[in-house]
């Protein structure tokens, strides 16, 4: 989102966490440079900049005298509007518990079975002079971004959902261990307790989608209609659908399961052979399926959607089970059936991440805006990603299957 560099985002500060974790005072950092990290667009509730710098002296782990580093830095955004709602909503504490604690249990537990971890290493994180965390660059270890705006194909969606399961099985693990460690995360993207700011953005985001689909000759006028009265319970109706349930099968959701959110590693054929995730600020206890509607929602390309939807699921489940029997498990696993019978009773879930967090993925390039530039004049929002045409032709085929099932009436 920003692109000026904080002034306290410099080499002096970038040395002193360096020092603390090589425990060496004699360590130095010379050549530092940092950038944004990100374009416009690409991330909605951080400032995040790559400082890239030389280190002088023999840290640990190294037989140099000098190395070079690449850290990222995740700082609480300007702008008045989106600074409230994420400070009030707690993302960034929810962040800085994850990657701190709750990560290096669960690389730890999944450790046992499998060399994978999930996540960057936690550096440093701090409340002043801002909320901010830094964590390695997953980039110096080849991992990387998909850039398709067009959804992943069937390989990465694959691979993704595979990782996901790796993720919710060792979340399980980790809860038998210690479930007031897991537990204690509770909110998600969705929860009654999120501050007002945070339930207009959205609803404002469906508002803008219901103007948009009134332009849109494919679809019926009640349609746009339905849209524009689902605005006003739509942040409700999605809270209720992901609300925990004690008696469910619960694991530890990311919560923002998206492309975006997660980072590839290649082979030389330009095969995805494994990813990391980033983003932990919406993590919450409970139901998988929050994290699988999430992702049918914003993730596959629309022909998987249509067409591999079963598929997909299934290599989920089946790894889930896997890896729950490998590692000792004690919770039973749902059954393929208890799992879609999850997601459907859950589904207007999915409806919402549709309306409201698709059209800010698939947004073009040229069109991406900020939350702050988002906001108009007059109190609206306007929505670049409603008007992109990739967006359209997905939701021309989505919306009236909604409304089908009863999921837009309100």
């Amino acid at each position: 989102m920003g692109s000026e560099i904080p002034i306290w985002l410099d080499a002096s500060y970038v040395q002193k966490i360096l020092r603390n974790i090589e425990i060496d005072d004699s360590v130095e950092v010379k050549n530092f440079r940092a950038k944004s990290a990100t374009v416009k667009g690409e991330n909605y509730l951080s400032d995040i900049y790559r400082v890239t710098f030389d280190v002088i002296g023999n840290p640990r782990n190294s037989t140099d005298n000098k190395s070079q580093k690449s850290w990222i830095a995740k700082i609480l955004p300007s702008g008045d509007f989106c600074k409230e709602m994420i400070i009030d909503a707690k993302f960034y504490e929810t962040e800085i518990s994850m990657m701190r604690e709750i990560m290096p249990r669960i690389d730890a537990i999944l450790g046992q079975i499998n060399p994978t971890t999930f996540a960057a290493q936690h550096l440093h994180s701090d409340t002043e002079p801002v909320i901010h965390l830094v964590m390695e660059d997953l980039r110096q270890k080849g991992f990387e971004l998909n850039e398709s705006r067009k959804g992943l194909d069937l390989q990465h969606c694959l691979l993704a959902l595979r990782k996901l399961a790796m993720l919710h099985a060792s979340s399980v693990a980790l809860a038998e261990e210690d479930l007031q460690c897991v537990a204690g995360f509770k909110r998600g993207l969705f929860h009654k307790d999120h501050p007002a700011s945070e339930v207009a953005f959205l609803t404002l985001c469906c508002e803008s989608l219901g103007k948009e689909t009134a332009k849109w000759p494919e679809l019926s006028p009640g349609i746009s209609e339905k849209i524009m009265k689902m605005s006003k319970v739509l942040y409700e109706k999605a809270a209720e659908a992901v609300l925990f349930r004690e008696d469910d099968f619960n694991v530890l959701n990311h919560g923002d399961y998206r492309s975006n959110n997660m980072l590839f590693l290649y082979d030389e054929q330009k095969n995805p052979i494994d990813l990391k995730f980033v983003d932990f600020q919406m993590c919450a206890y409970g139901s998988p399926a929050v994290d699988l509607l999430y992702f049918l929602g914003s993730t596959p390309a629309d022909e998987l959607r249509e067409h591999k939807r079963e598929l997909l699921l299934r290599e989920y489940h089946k790894t889930l089970l896997s890896v729950m029997d490998e590692l000792n498990c004690k919770t039973k696993p749902p059954s393929f059936e208890e799992l879609s019978k999850s997601l459907e009773e859950r589904m207007f879930y999915e409806v919402a991440i549709a309306c409201v967090i698709l059209p800010l993925i698939l947004v073009s390039k040229d069109d991406q805006q900020s939350i702050n530039e988002m906001m108009q004049a007059d109190g609206s929002l306007d929505s670049p990603g409603c008007k992109a045409e990739t967006y359209r032709k997905v939701m021309t085929r989505l919306l009236p299957l909604y409304d089908s099932m009863g999921l837009l009436d309100s």
